[in-house]
């Protein structure tokens, strides 16, 4: 009897094995043990094993032909052999919802059987329903005799939310299971680059050290090419950390993230402010995320100075706008818009305009000359990036 009652404790506690052994070796002691193989054939069937089971109940049978509950096992395991191939055949085509909702009816009674546990993780990362998928990989872990694998599959599902801390820890676990497991090896490696990437991204963003922060954007996306939340830091970092000289990378970099998250309110702030430095076309990008942002954060100060400057800018772009007029950015040096304003004065010039229109070419000619004007006036131009024109009174 102490056999037995091993056997039925290891089997409460979830200890298929160990539940397994103890049991035939109550039945070996006792042949004529029948609740022994009955609950041995229980054990088989949570497991899945639907053939020992299925022996097990039918010689329960042969012992007592009248045992209601092993026939009634015996049924379930002969509608759960169609159930399963049928579940299969769903998972095969695809058909993700319908495989996870027939393996939940299934796993009522096969709690424990590792591959249809996996298949419908599997399903549930279809639906990106990962903790899910998560628990039942864990399910797996006391019924399966290889674990490298289940930590490696939870390790890349951890990784593939953001959450390197509980990746780092399954993934030590397959290590210390499996210390050359060539997965699990690269997967650690990866992991490691990522967190140590992420976190110098965030101190350099902190301290404005933009050109290193993008260096660790860059490296990210070259490191992590697939999975969106690394993609969507990475782009964080380069819609925050954006340089004078490369406005249109950092933008596009900001709309990247806000593809996959319109709410991310500090992208959102990141891309009005680079749109204020882009030529006018942005402009109107610009008053109309400092809106967003208003109507969710309040009358944060530099949204509000933000929307107030956007506005100012729209006016005076429906008007004369110097740097559009010599397709210059807002940083613009003064060389560059020397440079500028004499290529278009080599087009506009009232006596080199070789068209016909010498109204528009004097009219423009004048419009590069107020610019290169405002624009090499330190003065001038601050009035001007106030959002004000120091020539409208002139």
């Amino acid at each position: 009897m102490s056999q037995f009652r091993c056997g039925m404790v290891c089997k409460d506690l979830g200890f298929s094995k160990k539940a397994l052994k103890f049991l035939g070796k109550a039945f070996e002691l006792q042949p004529d043990f029948t609740e022994a193989i009955a609950e041995r054939g229980s054990v088989y069937l949570n497991l899945g094993d639907l053939i020992s089971a299925k022996d097990d109940f039918n010689l329960v049978l042969r012992r007592e032909p009248s045992n209601r509950e092993a026939s009634l096992r015996i049924q379930q395991i002969k509608n759960l052999k169609q159930d399963i191939s049928f579940a299969k055949l769903l998972f095969m085509q695809k058909d993700y919802l319908g495989c996870r909702e027939a393996l939940d009816k299934i796993l009522e009674l096969c709690p424990w059987d590792v591959i249809l546990r996996e298949i419908r993780a599997e399903c549930y990362l279809s639906e990106s329903k990962y903790g899910k998928a998560m628990a039942d990989i864990r399910a797996t872990l006391l019924h399966r005799g290889l674990k490298a694998p289940a930590y490696l599959k939870l390790s890349m599902i951890a990784y593939d939310i953001g959450d390197t801390e509980n990746s780092l820890v399954h993934i030590r676990e397959c290590l210390k299971l499996d210390p050359d497991h060539t997965e699990c090896d690269a997967l650690y490696k990866k992991v490691k680059t990522m967190v140590k990437l992420m976190g110098a991204g965030d101190k350099y963003k902190n301290e404005m050290q933009n050109l290193q922060c993008i260096k660790r954007a860059q490296k990210m996306l070259q490191t992590e090419s697939t999975v969106q939340y690394y993609i969507m830091k990475a782009n964080s970092f380069l819609c925050h950390c954006h340089l004078p000289t490369d406005l249109m990378t950092a933008f596009m970099a900001c709309d990247s993230v806000l593809d996959v998250n319109p709410d991310n309110l500090q992208a959102r702030i990141g891309r009005a402010d680079i749109s204020m430095d882009i030529v006018n076309e942005k402009l109107n990008q610009a008053v109309d995320d400092y809106l967003y942002v208003k109507s969710r954060m309040g009358d944060n100060s530099h949204v509000v100075d933000g929307l107030k400057k956007a506005k100012e800018l729209v006016k005076i772009s429906e008007k004369r706008d110097y740097y559009r007029i010599l397709d210059l950015d807002r940083f613009a040096s003064y060389e560059d818009v020397l440079k500028a304003y004499k290529t278009f004065a080599m087009v506009w010039h009232p006596d080199r305009y070789k068209g016909d229109d010498k109204v528009k070419a004097q009219k423009m000619f004048i419009d590069i000359t107020a610019a290169k004007d405002v624009l090499t006036d330190r003065n001038k131009r601050a009035v001007f990036d106030r959002g004000e024109d120091p020539l409208a009174h002139w």
